[in-house]
C-alpha cells in the first residue's frame, strides 16, 4: 500500500492523465491521510482504519531511499503538527492503546536520526500552542502509572490479576516507545527543545519529565529483571539527551555505552 501511494502517478500514464485532466500526486494523498488522522480522533473514526493509515504512512518514511528527505516532506505537509495536535487536544482524554502506540511509532519515524527540521517545528508548536501542556501531562501520567504498577507488583508479588497484568504489559511497550520519542525530541542536543522540555515556559502547568524518567529508572533498578532491560537502556538514553549539554560537555555518551553498562548488571 505504501509503495502504491508513493508511486501513484505510475498507475496512470502521462497521456491518460493529460487527456482526462487527472491531477493526482502522492503529496495530495498523503496530505489527505494526515488530515484524516488529525480529525479522526475528534470524529471517532474507526480505530482500525486509523491504525492502518498510520502504519502505511510510517512505511513510506521508513522505506524511503533517503529517509531524511522523506521526513522533511512529511513535515512540510503537516505531519508533525498533526501528531502534536492529536496528543495535545484536551478532548482526546482517552486514546486507544493500540492507536497511541502507532502515533508514538509514527513520531519516532518522523524524528529518527534526530531530524532538526522536525525538532524545530516541535519547539515552535510548543511555543505557539500552550495546549501542548496536555501532551506533557499525558506523557508524565504514562510514566508515573508505570512506576505505580512496578511498585505495586513488587509489594504484592503473590497477587495475580491476569487482566491487570496484560494491560500493564502492553503499557510497558507504550512506555518504551514514549521514552524513545522523548529521546528523539532532543537527539543531537537540540538545545531549544531540551530547555523547553525541562521548563515548559509557555504552559500554565509544568510537568517535570526529567524527574519522571529518573524516578522510573530508579524503580526499574529496585527489581532488576531481564524484561526491563530495554526500558532501562531507553531511560538512560533519554536522560542523556535531556541533560547532556548541561552536564556532559566534556564527555560523550551514547546508546552503546548505556547498553554496555546495563549488560554488566546481575539480572534476576
Amino acid at each position: 500500500m505504501s509503495e502504491t501511494i508513493w508511486n501513484i502517478e505510475k498507475l496512470f500514464p502521462k497521456e491518460y492523465r493529460k487527456q482526462y485532466h487527472i491531477e493526482i500526486e502522492p503529496k495530495d494523498i498523503i496530505r489527505k491521510l494526515i488530515l484524516f488522522l488529525q480529525e479522526g480522533q475528534k470524529e471517532k473514526a474507526n480505530v482500525t482504519t486509523m491504525i492502518g493509515t498510520l502504519k502505511v504512512l510510517r512505511q513510506i518514511i521508513d522505506r524511503a531511499p533517503n529517509k531524511k528527505e522523506m521526513q522533511d516532506f512529511f513535515d512540510r505537509h503537516d505531519a508533525t503538527s498533526m501528531l502534536l495536535s492529536v496528543l495535545s487536544d484536551p478532548k482526546n482524554t482517552f486514546i486507544d492503546e493500540d492507536l497511541l502506540f502507532e502515533y508514538l511509532e509514527f513520531g519516532i519515524s518522523l524524528l529518527d536520526g534526530g531530524n532538526v527540521n522536525v525538532q524545530k517545528n516541535i519547539y515552535n508548536y510548543c511555543i505557539i500552542h500552550p495546549s501542548t501542556e496536555v501532551m506533557f501531562a499525558k506523557f508524565h501520567s504514562i510514566i508515573y502509572e508505570q512506576i505505580d504498577y512496578l511498585q505495586r507488583k513488587k509489594e504484592k508479588s503473590d497477587a495475580k490479576n491476569i487482566e491487570y497484568e496484560q494491560f500493564h504489559q502492553s503499557r510497558s511497550v507504550i512506555v518504551e516507545k514514549l521514552l524513545r520519542l522523548l529521546q528523539l525530541f532532543t537527539e543531537g542536543h537540540y538545545l531549544e527543545l531540551q530547555n523547553y522540555l525541562r521548563h515548559q515556559t509557555h504552559s500554565r502547568n509544568r510537568y517535570n519529565l526529567v524527574e519522571a524518567v529518573t524516578e522510573l529508572l530508579k524503580t526499574y533498578f529496585q527489581d532488576l529483571v531481564q524484561a526491563h532491560y530495554e526500558n532501562i537502556v531507553k531511560c538512560l538514553d533519554t536522560l542523556n539527551e535531556f541533560v547532556q549539554v548541561l552536564f556532559f560537555k566534556k564527555r560523550k555518551y551514547s546508546s552503546k555505552n548505556n547498553r554496555d553498562h546495563v549488560k554488566r548488571i546481575n539480572w534476576h
